[in-house]
């Protein structure tokens, strides 16, 4: 086992980062954890948290620079061990689930199963109140907590392209936010929960399984697994990092990946398509119809779910035996899902371009405010009558 000293009583969160080849952009990744400050804008207290680097099958000088910084500034809590994996396993997803294996003991020494394991990159720069505003979100009841993956792409050609996906990702997440609320989740919130700034409680981390050894989009899989859980997941938009844009990366998929995707629409100029709002909308009410079934279920009052409202596309005995089958919400919502992909569910709508796809989101957004504010006047006015009537 790596990392063998002794990790602080006080600590409360571990810092992962699997690193390879980075040695033109590590030291600024470093100074950004090293000048990390507490809710007051003090220096933040170095016994509350620690960095753990693994530098995987580096072929540069990324290893001696960590080594020499950890020298520089021995007050940073900062380990760095060096590891050559073999051919087969030397990927983002092996040498991530490493480190948070790691961090994970070292929480479980320590008996802190609300331990936090907080993961970033090598090439991404955190906030100055990253770990700080990590504690303070975890401290709310989270389990999971996706912080936002900023990146400067002024002179990227794929911006525009970029820019559009973002916009589109978070206008699905405002009509979660309004018509499938979650009190873990309050708006505002992102759609973001990605390893670059991800963190989890030691508990939940081994309820899940631990994260997935896969090579790429490690991030993605585990997060579908926290879900099968009914893990608490926050998707704060005040933990913020910075990562690069740079579109060779260092893994098979990923955001350089998608960079390089948009810069080929853009070359190419093709349109960039996308779920209808139609579609989005329907299954975000299937989620809830479904959502509300599971907790009736739960207080054993089963109810239909054929409403005027949504035509449910499934069969009372099916969700019945999916009830039966799950001891989690998230694992009925994925039996259903799959019923849903295998009746071709999805393909009664058609791709759109991302540009009307935005266009129609946004309408509906004002259709839902506008509906709420004139229920909400109308409860105001059978109040005032019934209240004056009295």
């Amino acid at each position: 086992m790596v990392f063998k000293n002794t990790p602080s009583p006080f600590l409360k969160v571990c810092v992962i980062i699997p690193v390879k080849n980075e040695e033109e952009i590590i030291i600024q990744t470093l100074d950004a954890l090293r000048n990390q400050k507490d809710a007051s804008g003090l220096p933040l207290n170095t016994q509350l948290y620690e960095v753990l680097i693994l530098a995987n099958n580096c072929s540069d000088k990324t290893y001696s620079l960590i080594k020499d910084y950890q020298n520089a500034y021995p007050r940073f809590p900062l380990l760095v061990e060096e590891i050559i994996f073999p051919k087969g396993k030397a990927n983002i997803g092996t040498a991530r689930r490493f480190l948070m294996d790691i961090a994970h003991h070292r929480f479980s020494y320590l008996k802190k199963p609300d331990g936090i394991i907080a993961s970033t990159d090598g090439d991404t720069q955190v906030d100055e109140y990253w770990v700080s505003k990590i504690i303070a979100e975890m401290k709310k009841g989270c389990d999971v907590l996706g912080g936002k993956i900023l990146s400067n792409l002024e002179n990227c050609p794929a911006r525009i392209y970029h820019l559009r996906d973002i916009r589109y990702q978070n206008l699905i997440a405002k009509i979660e936010s309004i018509i499938d609320p979650q009190p873990h989740n309050p708006w505002p919130s992102h759609f973001q929960c990605f390893g670059a700034n991800f963190s989890i409680t030691c508990y939940m981390y081994a309820l899940a399984g631990r994260l997935p050894q896969i090579p790429f989009l490690e991030d993605v899989a585990f997060v579908k697994a926290l879900e099968l859980k009914d893990a608490k997941i926050r998707k704060s938009p005040y933990v913020k990092v910075y990562t690069s844009a740079r579109r060779l990366g260092r893994v098979e998929k990923g955001f350089s990946q998608q960079l390089a995707w948009f810069e080929s629409l853009e070359s190419e100029k093709q349109e960039h398509l996308v779920e209808c709002a139609e579609s989005i909308i329907s299954r975000i009410k299937i989620r809830k119809l479904l959502r509300n079934y599971w907790i009736n279920c739960k207080l054993n009052e089963i109810q239909t779910l054929f409403t005027t409202e949504l035509q449910m596309p499934f069969k009372e005995e099916d969700l019945q035996q999916w009830f039966i089958e799950s001891v989690y919400f998230g694992e009925f919502f994925s039996k259903a899902q799959a019923d849903l992909i295998k009746g071709n569910w999805y393909n009664q709508w058609k791709l759109v371009t991302i540009k009307k796809a935005l266009k129609d989101l946004r309408i509906e957004i004002s259709k839902i405010a506008e509906q709420r504010f004139h229920k909400t006047e109308v409860e105001t006015l059978q109040y005032s009558k019934n209240g004056s009537s009295g």
